[in-house]
């Protein structure tokens, strides 16, 4: 993947051909690529909506622990364990990425997740999304720019997946806290 949407993984060999993978969804335990159903607009949209399951398709299951990899055509994943989220768009005529990418104070900040795989992201985020009443309103943090530390040991696969990424969709509930709340 490259920084911007780059494609490069998000496109992979499945049994049936090459199966375009638009989604990534990161739990806990696992990393998930495939296709988020019932998208009407943004995946950040849908994770707003809060729905109690989101379903991929023609996706894989890649275990953050050993990196074995499950194909399957579908998979259902509870929202509540989604720790983090990336859609492989090309972001050049997105009307919410050039919302986000209009000039407006920037805070670089790092975060640590809770949980069992705890992981820290470093990246920027609008100051006005760390203030009441956005703080508040909305479930996830939009990171740009994320580095992603995985622990010690973690597999390759892992690690290149979350590598290289142009913004990550951090939810909430996962933040155990936020800190080096400095300017960009």
């Amino acid at each position: 993947m490259t920084k911007g949407g780059g494609m490069a993984e998000a496109n992979e060999r499945t049994s049936g051909g090459v199966a375009f993978r638009e989604d990534l969804l990161v739990t806990d335990t696992f990393l998930f690529l495939g296709t988020v159903e019932g998208k009407v607009q943004r995946l950040s949209r849908l994770l707003e909506d809060r729905p109690p399951f989101l379903s991929l398709r023609s996706a894989s299951r890649v275990d953050l622990e050993t990196g074995e990899e499950v194909d399957s055509p579908q998979f259902l994943v509870g929202l509540e364990q989604v720790v983090l989220a990336h859609e492989f768009v090309d972001l050049s005529g997105d009307e919410g990425w050039k919302m986000l990418s209009r000039e407006r104070e920037l805070a670089r900040i790092q975060a640590e997740t809770r949980g069992a795989f705890r992981f820290r992201l470093t990246g920027l985020i609008p100051r006005e999304d760390l203030a009441p009443p956005l703080l508040e309103e909305r479930s996830l943090f939009v990171l740009r720019d994320p580095e992603i530390r995985v622990r010690p040991g973690s597999p390759e696969r892992v690690r290149a997946l979350l590598g290289n990424l142009s913004y990550v969709l951090l939810r909430k509930p996962w933040v155990s806290h936020l800190f080096g709340l400095g300017p960009a």
